[in-house]
């Protein structure tokens, strides 16, 4: 017997006047935070699914945002390099922080500081206290797409655009391993299995991999998960569910442990999104997973189970 995942879709949250492609939620799951090409960032409730209220405008393409933990305040990552720190109490909402000479496709927050992948193949890291940079690490001439952060908050993945995956010690910022050519093309996105174990990667050749990382990194798992590029991975907070965003506009939920497909959700038969899906995550609490699309809208799927 095993656990059958299943995800119906519950609503579709729309008001965004271009693509999108960052989300996050509240440490609680009570909101949801999008950011967009229209340059709006904006505060969903998750559980009414209200409007959304608009919480700044910065006039750029928003490719990421990390809302920080017991504050009101965001960040927010965009497509000039540029880096907003955004306080909705504060009269001028948006204070722009200029470093990156690429876009800023990712953010971490942790232990105080701010992480930024940037599209000049640095990874900068910023005091969350005084938003001052501390310190910047070259990775690679290509640019730096996602970050995974290991469970023990230890081990640092950074997908890049040179088809390589660079594993770091968080604390010292150091280049520990590399996976070389761990994609025919870019890498997008990297998330760690619930054990730290393992590694799943998704790259612009649609390949969905898994690595093991216990020893020597070695390659578990190669499917070829969608038609076209990998933009996102989602793992489960607490399950072995891996979903993952393409831009054949179809989310995909897998086991973690085989790469078995559980449910393909397209526009067709599931009244997925129309165009290009950007970005996943699932709500704290794993009931609900959250999709971003190209299509303008953000769709909300509740999870249900069943054992066969």
């Amino acid at each position: 017997m095993h656990e059958n995942l299943r995800l119906t879709l519950q609503t579709k949250l729309t008001g965004h006047k271009g693509s999108i492609y960052g989300l996050d939620t509240s440490l609680q799951g009570d909101y949801l935070y999008s950011g967009a090409g229209d340059g709006w960032i904006v505060k969903w409730p998750t559980a009414d699914h209200q409007d959304g209220k608009l919480l700044a405008e910065v006039g750029d393409q928003v490719f990421t945002i990390r809302e920080i933990s017991d504050t009101n305040c965001l960040m927010a990552g965009a497509f000039s390099g540029n880096l907003y720190f955004i306080d909705p109490t504060a009269q001028n909402k948006a204070r722009n922080l200029i470093f990156h000479k690429g876009g800023i496709y990712d953010l971490l927050i942790h232990d105080g500081k701010l992480l930024t992948a940037g599209g000049d193949g640095r990874m900068g890291i910023w005091h969350l206290e005084d938003l001052e940079i501390s310190e910047s690490i070259r990775l690679s001439e290509a640019k730096l797409r996602d970050f995974a952060l290991a469970p023990d908050n230890q081990i640092l993945a950074v997908a890049a655009s040179d088809n390589q995956i660079y594993i770091l010690h968080l604390a010292s910022g150091k280049v520990i391993d590399v996976i070389e050519d761990a994609h025919d093309n870019s890498v997008f996105a990297v998330v760690f299995s619930q054990c730290g174990q393992f590694l799943y990667s998704g790259g612009r050749d649609a390949h969905l991999k898994k690595w093991d990382l216990s020893g020597p990194i070695s390659l578990v798992a190669d499917i070829n998960a969608h038609w076209y590029t990998i933009n996102s991975l989602a793992l489960h907070p607490s399950r072995p569910w891996l979903a993952t965003a393409s831009r054949d506009k179809t989310i995909r939920l897998w086991d973690a442990n085989d790469l078995t497909l559980h449910q393909s959700m397209d526009a067709a038969k599931f009244d997925g999104h129309i165009n290009s899906v950007n970005h996943l995550m699932w709500s704290p609490d794993g009931v609900r997973l959250y999709a971003a699309s190209d299509d303008r809208s953000i769709s909300v799927w509740e999870t249900a189970t069943k054992i066969e």
